[in-house]
C-alpha cells in the first residue's frame, strides 16, 4: 500500500467523522434514492427525499501492509444503516430488497439553515438494500432500519463563511477496485 492511498483512506475517515459530527449541530438528515418506487416523503420540505432519524456506517483498513495474505491492505466499507419513520413507501424498500435491485446512486445529506444549505453529502454508488428491520416505537409509529451495501463512496464536506460557501472537500473510494474513485 502506498503512502498516498493510506493518506486518502485516512482523509476519507476524517471526512466522514466530520460529517457525522455535523448532524449533532441541529441539522436535518435526509436521503434521496432516485428510484420511481421511492419518490420521497410527501410531508417533507425537501421534495424527493426521505427524512432520516439516523444514519451510521463504518470503514475498516487492514494494518498489515507487508502481509502476503489475500486482502492485506484492502479497505472495506461497512454497510450503511439508515433509520426512518415508517410510511406508505416502507413496503417498496422491502420489494427492492427482495428483487435484488441495484440503485445507481443514493445520497445521504445533512442540511441546515433557511434557505437550506448542505453541511455534507455522502454519495453511495451501485447500492443494494440488503436488509430491512421494523419496530414499533409507540402504538402508532413504525420505525424502519434499512441496510445498504455499496460499491463506491464519496463524501463531500462543505464549510461556509459569512459570504457563503468557503471550501468544499471531496474524498471518494471504490471498494470493489480498492482505489480512489
Amino acid at each position: 500500500m502506498g503512502g498516498c492511498e493510506g493518506a486518502l483512506r485516512c482523509s476519507l475517515l476524517v471526512g466522514i467523522l466530520l460529517c457525522l459530527a455535523a448532524t449533532s449541530q441541529g441539522a436535518i438528515l435526509i436521503a434521496y434514492f432516485n428510484n420511481p418506487l421511492l419518490p420521497g416523503d410527501t410531508q417533507t420540505a425537501y421534495p424527493g427525499s426521505y427524512g432520516l432519524l439516523s444514519s451510521s456506517f463504518s470503514l475498516a483498513q487492514t494494518l498489515h501492509p507487508t502481509s502476503t495474505a489475500a486482502g492485506a491492505g484492502k479497505a472495506t466499507g461497512g454497510p450503511v444503516m439508515i433509520t426512518k419513520t415508517g410510511d406508505v413507501s416502507s413496503a417498496n424498500f422491502e420489494l427492492l430488497q427482495l428483487q435484488n435491485t441495484i440503485l445507481p446512486k443514493v445520497i445521504i445529506s445533512s442540511i441546515k439553515g433557511d434557505p437550506p444549505v448542505p453541511l455534507f453529502n455522502i454519495t453511495l454508488t451501485n447500492v443494494e438494500i440488503t436488509s430491512n428491520y421494523f419496530s414499533l416505537a409507540n402504538h402508532d409509529s413504525e420505525i424502519i432500519s434499512i441496510t445498504l451495501n455499496y460499491q463506491a463512496l464519496k463524501t463531500t464536506y462543505y464549510d461556509y463563511s459569512i459570504r457563503g460557501l468557503a471550501t468544499q472537500q471531496n474524498v471518494a473510494w471504490n471498494f470493489a477496485l480498492n482505489k480512489q474513485a
